[in-house]
């Protein structure tokens, strides 16, 4: 294994109550443009950011006998401190369910191994995914269960937390669930023959089985589950999380590939032992003695060749899925299939450019599920997944195929109207999108009227960069929803609007009147578009136009 935190960056983890992680050099600057200047405010403010891992999961974060933390998950720490300027301080490993407290107790700033559980979501919130892996059934040697986990019978031993048992709770109900602390738990818990199997993530189950006190397991099939690892921090702290991503998208598609195959090694298993008899001819003559000896050993030799060929070939197949996988992570949301936070701000700094050179419009939508999260605490959250995806699927049918649809996160949707003509227009498709995402609500939840708050800024009037036209609409969106939820807010003039007055450049020139109806003609919507919110619209009869 490499050294977890590379040349001059490599630091060492000072064991104790106190946390401590000091580089043995300073970090370097982030470049000139990774940051906004508010982001690198916050970063000069804010000091040390401390990171939770866990006590040994290894390959993705661990820390061997001389206190040095190593994993992928800890490369991908420097290489995000590298690329921001951020300085993060390693807190002393914790069992996971004592990370989950510390984090809570703000004791913590970001879990390093987070795959986004329940029951973080009320106080962390999650960047994309830096690296994802399947689930896998892990068995004993000589069991004589079936290879696929369909038509398994027995007790299943799961980390506690991990999202794999909701998973297979909810798949596989002929299995019974056991909870232990971890996934190396969960492991010892099929050695001792305490449980007929485990399912773990297959890069760390991997690593676990060279264990000499686990070499009589054997991975015996995936679950049909992929583990998506990214990185949680304080919910209260959405700055850091701009940072983050930021962070994660400076680092190139090759060298993602790279730190995977260094630290997974293709998640593959070591090669089993295999001893070879010899043959006793008894009473005989030497000669038939050894040719039955030889005889033995081809066959067995041959047996070992192609035993390990195949192996070769599952892990060139398995490799071949990682670099898959991590090329469509880094463009997809794994829940909606929609373009994440990266894939669509490179496509909208493109579309922007393209409106600076032929002076065209564009519209930036912010759009944000109201009381989403009652669905979640009262249905469950894959009625919750189940809504997103449906929202997603009428964004989509609400728009052109030249504009761009992305989920930003959690119940945050954003929505970018390529030379959309008018801002009447952008008004039109606002008001459709409040129409649709209601009825994607009740076919999935009939009993519950679901809205969403809206907040529009326009190039060029009410910013010129890609990161301000975002940032304008999702203020406008918060202004609105603190007034009256399921609206449509514009952000107008370089400023935000208030009840009551709208503005122009800084100045307040005079009361704000209603925006225009969608019908309402083109000089007339230019003349009342002001950043007051629309008249209330109900969820199930909002115009479509």
């Amino acid at each position: 294994m490499p050294a977890a935190l590379l040349g001059a960056r490599r630091r060492m983890l000072a064991f104790g109550a106190a946390v401590a992680l000091l580089p043995a050099t300073a970090p370097k600057a982030a470049a000139p443009d990774a940051l906004s200047a508010e982001e690198r405010a916050w970063v000069r403010s804010h000091g040390e950011v401390v990171v939770a891992a866990p006590e040994s999961s290894a390959p993705l974060a661990y820390v061997d006998s001389g206190g040095l933390a190593h994993g992928l998950s800890i490369e991908y720490l420097d290489l995000v401190a590298e690329a921001t300027g951020i300085h993060f301080t390693l807190a002393r490993p914790a069992p996971a369910a004592e990370n989950l407290r510390r984090s809570r107790d703000h004791e913590v700033d970001i879990l390093a191994t987070s795959t986004d559980a329940e029951e973080t979501q009320a106080y962390l919130a999650t960047t994309s995914p830096y690296y994802a892996v399947p689930a896998v059934l892990v068995v004993r040697r000589d069991s004589a269960l079936p290879d696929g986990i369909a038509t398994l019978h027995g007790r299943i031993a799961v980390g506690s937390g991990d999202p794999a048992g909701t998973y297979l709770a909810q798949h596989f109900p002929a299995l019974t669930v056991i909870p232990a602390a971890d996934d190396q738990a969960a492991l010892r818990e099929v050695a001792a023959g305490r449980a007929d199997g485990a399912v773990a993530n297959r890069a760390t189950a991997s690593e676990a089985l060279r264990d000499a006190a686990l070499r009589d397991l054997r991975v015996a099939s995936q679950v049909g589950y992929t583990y998506e690892f990214r990185f949680a921090y304080r919910r209260d702290w959405p700055v850091l999380g701009r940072i983050l991503e930021k962070g994660l998208a400076r680092i190139p598609q090759e060298q993602r590939v790279a730190v995977a195959e260094r630290w997974v090694r293709g998640a593959g298993m070591a090669l089993p032992g295999r001893a070879f008899g010899y043959v006793a001819g008894g009473v005989g003559v030497l000669a038939s003695m050894i040719a039955l000896v030889l005889l033995s050993l081809y066959h067995g030799f041959n047996r070992l060749v192609s035993l390990r060929t195949r192996e070769l070939q599952a892990e060139l197949v398995e490799r071949q899925r990682i670099q898959d996988e991590l090329r469509r992570l880094a463009d997809c949301d794994g829940l909606t299939g929609l373009p994440n936070r990266i894939a669509f701000d490179r496509e909208f700094e493109r579309a922007l450019a393209l409106a600076r050179r032929n002076n065209g419009l564009l519209a930036v939508l912010f759009i944000d599920l109201d009381a989403f999260k009652i669905i979640n605490d009262t249905h469950g959250h894959d009625t919750g997944d189940r809504v997103l995806q449906a929202v997603a699927v009428r964004l989509l049918a609400s728009v052109r195929a030249s504009d761009l649809v992305s989920r930003r996160g959690g119940d945050e949707f954003v929505v970018a109207l390529v030379d959309v003509g008018t801002e009447s227009a952008a008004l039109a498709v606002a008001h459709k999108i409040l129409a649709e995402v209601a009825s994607a609500a009740a076919d999935a939840v009939p009993d519950f009227d679901l809205g969403c708050s809206i907040g529009i800024s326009f190039f060029p009037s009410a910013a010129n960069s890609a990161e301000e036209l975002i940032r304008r609409a999702d203020s406008a969106m918060y202004h609105g929803k603190s007034r009256g939820k399921n609206r449509v807010w514009l952000f107008r003039d370089g400023s935000e609007g208030i009840p009551g007055e709208y503005t122009a450049g800084g100045e307040a020139i005079g009361k704000a009147r209603p925006a225009p109806d969608v019908e309402a003609s083109e000089p007339a919507a230019r003349r009342a578009l002001a950043p007051a919110p629309l008249e209330p619209t109900p969820a199930r009869s909002a115009p479509v136009q």
